[in-house]
């Protein structure tokens, strides 16, 4: 389905009173997967300044074991909001928001 598509169908089954998880959440995912991009790049700049002249080996981990993280997040995220267990918005943009959150502590908190 296109987007305009996907939305008017959203739209269609929310007039019926259906509660339209799996639509929505696409729907909603098709804006916030291309976020991710942006939203990594702020956490490995956090991470740098916040392991500012420290070491290496232990930024390689803390990126993978968040990066399995944010995939987790992603993935149960999806599945919650397709089965309406969450709000589908949430759902999407949930594990943008908390990684994005994270990476600007990380910034915020770092050495300089």
């Amino acid at each position: 389905m296109t987007l305009a598509e996907l939305r008017k169908e959203v739209e269609r089954l929310r007039q019926m009173g259906v509660r339209a998880g799996l639509e929505a959440t696409t729907y909603y995912r098709r804006f916030a997967e291309p976020l991710a991009a942006p939203v990594f790049a702020l956490f490995a700049v956090g991470l740098a300044f916040y392991l500012l002249g420290g070491s290496r080996s232990l930024g390689l981990v803390g990126v993978a074991v968040l990066t399995f993280f944010y995939y987790a997040t992603w993935s149960v995220g999806r599945i919650m909001g397709e089965q309406n267990a969450l709000d589908p918005f949430l759902a999407a943009f949930g594990p943008n928001l908390l990684y994005g959150a994270l990476g600007l502590f990380l910034f915020l908190g770092g050495r300089r």
